[in-house]
């Protein structure tokens, strides 16, 4: 069994590692818990019904209540935790696994890791990088289908996008990341509006300005005046309705980040990663993009 015994960063990096558990888990038959997904379960569809997948099914593991759910979660890591600091890492039925930073890469399904992780030993597993290779892909409707939001949600986000699909032939949405972002990498992706602003125009110019629609989704509130000139939208203003409202727009555009990575992922549709606001896109800078 496997369990993610730490919180790699908010709601997008866990539903993206926990993606890796999942598909590792359908590909070879391994329980996971999903716990660490505590604070999220509400605002899902697959967490709520459990949060235990063996067999390729959902199950209830102790989680019904937010409170048992946070309960079973801190179980979880500190025994992982004591582990670690007591140094051993590797008993007869229970092995911890810590990677030490955010550069180091764990394939789980890789030949010299696999017999160990499809063995019977309970895994705790603490760290960002733990991948899989070629099986999130090959099990994105169990994933999505798990990880869908609720319907609360959903229909605030198509309530915003898809009447403009009606009026615009072309729907961007655009994921303003500012708040964390100016600290996080030295500010290196934390862009003024008005380079934003630019970045839209540039991308207006591609589709064709009179018939291209912004949905704008940020980490804080936007004055749509700052746009003029633009056909701008905000996004539902909840952060789970905002990430929808990105996977259902044609295309999306935003700084590096996991958010806007997975609505990319979520609703299979192409993403810019503006790592220069001074590059001049195309349609080939927008790719759907792996998790």
């Amino acid at each position: 069994m496997l369990i993610l015994a730490a919180k790699p960063g908010q709601l997008a990096n866990r539903l993206s590692i926990l993606s890796h558990f999942i598909a590792f888990s359908l590909e070879y038959d391994v329980p996971v818990l999903c716990h660490a997904f505590d604070e999220y379960a509400d605002f899902f569809e697959g967490p709520l019904k459990g949060m235990k997948i063996k067999e390729k099914s959902v199950y209830h593991f102790f989680d019904k209540s937010d409170f048992a759910r946070h309960q079973l979660f801190e179980f979880f890591r500190i025994s992982a935790k004591i582990m670690r600091k007591s140094n051993i890492n590797d008993l007869v039925l229970i092995k911890n696994l810590h990677l030490k930073n955010d550069e180091e890469l764990f394939l789980m399904n890789d030949e010299t890791n696999l017999p160990e992780l499809t063995s019977k030993k309970l895994f705790f597993l603490s760290g960002w990088l733990f991948r899989t290779q070629g099986l999130v892909e090959k099990h994105l409707d169990f994933i999505t289908s798990y990880f869908k939001p609720l319907k609360t949600f959903r229909d605030s986000a198509e309530n915003t996008v898809l009447p403009l699909k009606n009026d615009f032939k072309t729907v961007v949405g655009i994921h303003i990341r500012r708040g964390d972002y100016k600290n996080f990498l030295g500010g290196k992706y934390f862009y003024e509006l008005e380079a934003y602003k630019s970045v839209m125009n540039r991308i207006a110019d591609i589709f064709g300005k009179e018939k291209t629609a912004f949905v704008i989704c940020s980490n804080e509130e936007i004055d749509l005046s700052d746009f003029n000139g633009l056909n701008v939208f905000k996004g539902p203003g909840h952060f789970v309705a905002d990430l929808h409202a990105l996977s259902l727009c044609d295309y999306i555009a935003g700084p590096p980040s996991t958010f806007s990575m997975w609505a990319s992922f979520y609703g299979q549709k192409p993403l810019w990663q503006i790592k220069n606001v001074k590059q001049n896109p195309t349609v080939e800078s927008f790719e759907t993009t792996e998790i």
